[in-house]
């Protein structure tokens, strides 16, 4: 395994860890205060926090592509993965 494979492995991690952290939060607040907004909100910033590192570990891997398949595959990762992180940030903050 490279350095870059091992990179991007370590980053997906952190963002588990991330989206984990926000969620129980989240639900501690549902709990504690019985506040959806507040808990939504929270969701929702890990999950755009969790993304944002995502991508990070996405473009380390261009560092591992070899051929037109695999720069094909990213393209559409990376698409996707950019379509949901701005459907999440537009978000209305009121929520």
């Amino acid at each position: 395994m490279t350095l870059a494979g091992i990179s991007v492995i370590a980053i997906n991690a952190v963002g588990a860890i991330v989206i984990s952290i926000y969620t129980a939060q989240a639900f501690a607040s549902l709990i504690w205060m019985a506040d959806m907004r507040y808990a939504q909100r929270k969701v929702a910033e890990g999950g755009l926090t969790a993304l944002s590192l995502m991508v990070a570990g996405t473009l380390i891997k261009t560092l591992e592509l070899r051929s037109w398949h695999q720069i094909g595959l990213f393209a559409i990762v990376f698409a996707l993965r950019t379509l949901v992180k701005h459907s999440l940030s537009s978000i209305p903050q009121h929520i």
